[in-house]
């Protein structure tokens, strides 16, 4: 497998990579995502973006998270170079067409996995990858479908 060059956003606590892997990384650290403008060479050459960045709905007022949740994670879609050939991943959205939007359970993880329906984070990041490589024929990515793509890396 060619090794895949990926955007990663707003990643606090999700770890998912060795310290191997972490020595690789580029760190480019962006105060306001609304203020990035196409023709950013940091984007160049990316087989996918992982955006992760995200808020709860809970107690958040609506104008909030909107930019957060929609504003934000669109417009950074929309200066991506060669968006056409990339895997645009967000994590735990609705309405991201034409993005991945995945969906964990990770609530009452040991009873919700034991019907199928709640993934771990090493899941959720193996069936990244593995949608990154392969695609997959939804865009809205259930918990059921991140174990199965998970299976596939």
């Amino acid at each position: 497998m060619r090794k895949m060059k990926i955007i990663l956003t707003g990643a606090t606590g999700y770890d998912p990579l060795t310290d191997a892997e972490k020595a690789k990384l580029e760190e480019y650290i962006i105060p306001d995502f609304m203020d990035l403008k196409a023709g950013d060479k940091h984007f160049e050459g990316y087989d996918a973006v992982y955006f992760i960045a995200g808020i709860t709905s809970i107690g958040t007022p609506e104008n909030v998270y909107r930019r957060i949740s929609y504003d934000i994670p669109t417009h950074f879609a929309d200066i991506m170079p060669n968006k056409g050939q990339m895997t645009y991943i967000y994590l735990s959205g609705a309405g991201t067409d034409p993005a991945f939007a995945y969906r964990p359970a990770l609530c009452f993880y040991p009873l919700m996995r034991l019907c199928g329906l709640a993934n771990n984070m090493t899941e959720v990041a193996h069936s990244m990858l593995a949608c990154t490589r392969d695609g997959y024929p939804h865009y809205a990515i259930n918990p059921r479908d991140i174990t199965k793509l998970a299976k596939q890396l």
